[in-house]
C-alpha cells in the first residue's frame, strides 16, 4: 500500500476523519450521515483510549509523529487490527445513534462492515449490541501486551506480537465461536443480574427498542458489559488467547502514560485514570467523552483533522477559523452553523478519500 493509503487507515482508526478525533454529534435528520459519522469517529477514538491495543496505538501515533524512528511502526499495527476497529465503530455508531445503515453513502464502505459485525452474534438473543462489544473490545485486549512490558514503546516491539495476539487475528477466531457460546454466554450473565433492582426497567426498555434511562436500569447495562466481557475472554482463554481483565487496564493505561518516551506527549495522550472511565457500559458512555461539543482551544489543525487530504486544507483551513472567531463572539446557533459546515466539508473529504484510498492501495 502506498504512502498516502496508509496516511487514510491510521487516520480512519485514529478516530480523526473529523475534527481531529473529537467530532460533534449534530440532531437534525437531515444530517443523519454526519452524525453518524461523527459517532463513528468517537468510537474509533473511545476504542483506543479504553483498550490495551488501543492504548499502544496511541502512544505510537504520538511518538511517530516527531520521531522518525516510529514512523514505519503505524502501518503495521493499524494492520493488526483495523478490521476489529472498522467492525466496532461502525456496528456501535448504528446501534447508538439508531439511523438506518442505507442512509449512509456507499463511499464510506459502511454497510458491509456493519453486516459483518451484525454476523458475530446471532439474532434474537437479548443485548446483542453489548455481546458485539464485548467481543470486539476482548480482540483488542490481548494479555500479551502486560508480557511485553520491559520492550514497552519500543521500535521494535510490534515485531514480537505473536499472530495470536493480533486484534484481527482474535476477531476471526471470535467469528467461529457460534450461537451456543453466545447463549450461554448470556444466560450466565442472566443468571447474575436478574435480581438486580434495575433488572426488569432494563429489560422492559430493550424490549422496545429504547435504551435503558435512569441510574437503576443503566447500572444494569455496565454490569451486563462488564459479565459479558469476562465470558467472552474466558472463551478466548481456551483457545489460547489470554484477554487481559478490563480491571487491569486503568494500571496498564498508567504505565504508557508514564513512560519516559511519552513525556512530551503527556497533555495529548488521553487514557483513563481509573477504572471507573473503563467500564461505563460501555461504548455509549466512553463515546460521551468524545462527542461534546469542543472548545475553541481544542481544534486540531488540518493536518491531524484529515490525515492526507491536502487538497481540501485550504478550505477546511478557512472554516475552522471562522469557527474560532464564532466561538469567541457568537452565540449557539451561529456556532451550530459554522460547525455544521466544517463537518459537511469534512463529510465529503472523508468519503472521496475513502474511494481514492481503495483506488491506490
Amino acid at each position: 500500500m502506498s504512502a498516502m493509503g496508509d496516511r487514510h487507515r491510521i487516520g480512519a482508526v485514529l478516530g480523526h476523519t473529523v475534527l481531529g478525533g473529537k467530532p460533534v454529534v449534530g440532531d437534525v435528520d437531515d444530517q443523519a450521515p454526519m452524525r453518524l459519522v461523527s459517532m463513528h469517529e468517537a468510537l474509533h477514538a473511545a476504542l483506543n483510549a479504553t483498550t490495551p491495543f488501543g492504548a499502544i496505538l496511541t502512544a505510537y501515533h504520538l511518538l511517530a509523529q516527531d520521531i522518525d524512528l516510529y514512523r514505519p511502526v503505524m502501518p503495521k499495527l493499524i494492520a493488526m487490527c483495523d478490521a476489529v476497529h472498522e467492525e466496532y465503530a461502525t456496528y456501535l455508531s448504528v446501534q447508538i445513534t439508531g439511523i438506518d445503515i442505507s442512509a449512509v453513502p456507499e463511499a464510506f464502505r459502511y454497510r458491509d462492515i456493519y453486516r459483518r459485525a451484525d454476523l458475530l452474534v446471532p439474532n434474537g438473543l437479548p443485548a446483542k449490541t453489548a455481546m458485539v462489544e464485548a467481543g470486539l473490545r476482548a480482540c483488542m485486549s490481548p494479555m500479551a501486551l502486560s508480557r511485553l512490558a520491559e520492550h514497552i514503546l519500543s521500535p521494535d516491539t510490534p515485531d514480537l506480537f505473536r499472530d495470536e495476539d493480533q486484534p484481527n487475528t482474535r476477531l476471526l477466531m471470535l467469528e467461529t465461536a457460534g450461537e451456543a457460546f453466545w447463549e450461554y454466554a448470556w444466560s450466565q450473565t442472566a443468571d447474575t443480574v436478574h435480581e438486580h433492582p434495575g433488572w426488569h426497567e432494563w429489560q422492559t426498555a430493550t424490549a422496545g427498542g429504547d435504551r435503558p434511562r435512569g441510574e437503576a436500569a443503566e447500572a444494569v447495562e455496565n454490569q451486563i458489559a462488564e459479565l459479558l466481557f469476562a465470558e467472552v475472554a474466558a472463551w478466548f482463554d481456551l483457545q489460547g488467547m489470554p484477554v487481559q481483565p478490563l480491571a487491569d487496564f486503568a494500571g496498564f493505561a498508567n504505565r504508557i502514560g508514564t513512560a519516559p518516551q511519552l513525556r512530551p506527549y503527556r497533555s495529548r495522550l488521553r487514557l483513563p485514570q481509573d477504572d471507573a472511565a473503563v467500564f461505563p457500559g460501555l461504548a455509549r458512555n466512553a463515546a460521551r467523552q468524545y462527542t461534546a461539543t469542543p472548545s475553541s482551544d481544542e481544534f486540531s489543525t488540518v493536518a491531524e483533522s484529515a490525515p492526507g487530504v491536502e487538497a481540501d486544507a485550504a478550505v477546511i483551513a478557512r472554516q475552522l477559523g471562522e469557527l474560532r472567531s464564532l466561538v469567541a463572539r457568537e452565540g449557539q446557533a451561529d456556532v451550530r452553523q459554522a460547525l455544521m459546515n466544517v463537518l459537511g466539508t469534512l463529510g465529503t473529504v472523508a468519503a472521496s478519500s475513502v474511494v481514492a484510498a481503495q483506488e491506490i492501495s
